[in-house]
This record gives C-alpha cells, sequence and structure tokens, in this order.
C-alpha cells in the first residue's frame, strides 16, 4: 500500500505508524529478508464500535413494537379496493376475511399492499347486504400458497366522497351479480 494512503479508518484515528509505535512493534521488516513481521491487534475503536441500527423510516413501524389486539375468527368474502394518494379507489379485488376484532382486521388476499396504504373493504355476509370498513395496512407478509396475511388498522367510514360512492355501487352488486 502506498505511503500515507489510508484505507477505512475513521477520521480522528491513529495512523498505521502511530498504532504501531504506540504498542512497540516497528514495521520497518521486509518480506524478502527473512525477518519476520508482527501484525498488531486492532484497534479498541475497531473493536468496539458495532453498526448503530438504522431508523426506520418515517410511517413504517419497528417490528412487533405492540401487541395486536385479541381478534375473533371471521370466514367470510370480501372485495377490497385501494385508495390512491388522492383517495380516490382503484379496481377491487376479492379477498378472504380471517380475523376482526373492534380496532383491526386480518384478511388472506391474493394481492400484496404496502403498509400505510387506505383500503376500503366490504365484507359480504350470507343473508345481508355488504358491510363497509376502512383501514390503513399495518402489516402485509407472505403466508404461502400465493397469499398475503394483510392485517389492517380499523379506520372511520368516510360519509361522502370518492370511497362512499364505491361502497355505494358496491352494495348492489357482488362480483358482476345483483343481490337478491
Amino acid at each position: 500500500m502506498p505511503a500515507g494512503y489510508r484505507v477505512n479508518t475513521p477520521v480522528g484515528a491513529p495512523s498505521e505508524a502511530e498504532w504501531a509505535g504506540g504498542l512497540g512493534m516497528s514495521h520497518t521488516g521486509d518480506a524478502g529478508s527473512g525477518q519476520s513481521r508482527s501484525v498488531p491487534p486492532p484497534p479498541a475503536w475497531f473493536l468496539d464500535s458495532e453498526p448503530e441500527p438504522e431508523e426506520s423510516a418515517p410511517g413504517r413501524r419497528a417490528r412487533r413494537e405492540a401487541p395486536r389486539p385479541n381478534a375473533q375468527r371471521f370466514d367470510a368474502d370480501i372485495d377490497v379496493c385501494e385508495l390512491d394518494e388522492r383517495g380516490r379507489p382503484g379496481s377491487s379485488w376479492t379477498a378472504k376475511g380471517r380475523a376482526i376484532s373492534r380496532s383491526s382486521f386480518v384478511m388472506a388476499s391474493k394481492r400484496m399492499c404496502y403498509p400505510g396504504r387506505q383500503l376500503l373493504v366490504s365484507v359480504h355476509l350470507i343473508d345481508d347486504r355488504p358491510v363497509a370498513l376502512m383501514g390503513r395496512v399495518h402489516e402485509c407478509e407472505y403466508e404461502s400458497d400465493g397469499l398475503y396475511r394483510v392485517d389492517l388498522d380499523l379506520l372511520p367510514v368516510p360519509e361522502h366522497g370518492p370511497a362512499h360512492a364505491w361502497f355505494a355501487a358496491n352494495r348492489d352488486t357482488w362480483r358482476g351479480k345483483k343481490a337478491a
């Protein structure tokens, strides 16, 4: 290595000569002369420094930050729609409900949903009109067989606007068929 050239050393760290000199070692040996060359141990600043944990991006939660509320098993067919950044519904897809509590809803979906995105959910009960739910994606994990487990934090359902219009249109139809 050329003289005066330092690689991967933090600012304020001792130079190689200072490091060896402080330990009473000399690096004057020549590889071809048969002299042994002693290698000093790494400096204390190298051994004590552990990588700092990276702060998570805003809006992202730390993994398993708080326990989720106890949910009841809930098997139902649902229609799901993701809202864009302007609050307008996009295309809808079908999914299966898994669990529900007062503040959360868990579903199995073939489509991955990013944490923080808002979803509209229309729950289809057997002998009743669909129930409207709205939630923010808390967590989305791949489960198995091409299904994602999507955990939603429930939000108040809007009374006006595009989301309300999607619920009104979805109330009378389900999978393209008129409800009886």
